[in-house]
């Protein structure tokens, strides 16, 4: 049987060849030193969706706050309901967070070597 080295290096392989990923894009073959679950979440030529709770913590300085608003950002909150898409394409993946129903979307690309660029709100 193959090894769980050599399935991860063949699941990177795969996913390289079919979208630009970008975090196989920037991990490069270390991609295959992620553990299973993160592999998981970021391979995948298909819509993922994922549902679960978080914490939503901010910055306490007022520049963070206009930032974190401007970003499109949820308001603070603990056990809020989340759902999460990613939408991979030709150019990267789209990112949709529904935290209680606040929507939050970006995008992210590869960028520089070992780099990935992600966008926000106005800056999406």
């Amino acid at each position: 049987t193959q090894s769980t080295w050599g399935k991860s290096r063949s699941l990177m392989a795969r996913v390289m060849n079919t979208v630009q990923n970008p975090i196989v894009a920037a991990l490069g073959p270390a991609f295959a030193d992620l553990p299973n679950a993160l592999q998981k979440l970021h391979s995948g030529t298909d819509v993922r969706r994922y549902s679960g709770r978080t914490v939503v913590r901010h910055g306490p300085s007022v520049i963070a706050r206009i930032l974190l608003r401007l970003g499109g950002f949820p308001p603070q909150g603990s056990g809020l309901p989340l759902r999460f898409t990613i939408t991979p394409d030709a150019q990267g993946e789209a990112w949709a967070r529904a935290f209680d129903g606040h929507v939050t979307q970006s995008r992210l690309r590869a960028g520089r070597a070992g780099q990935v660029v992600e966008r926000f709100g106005p800056f999406h």
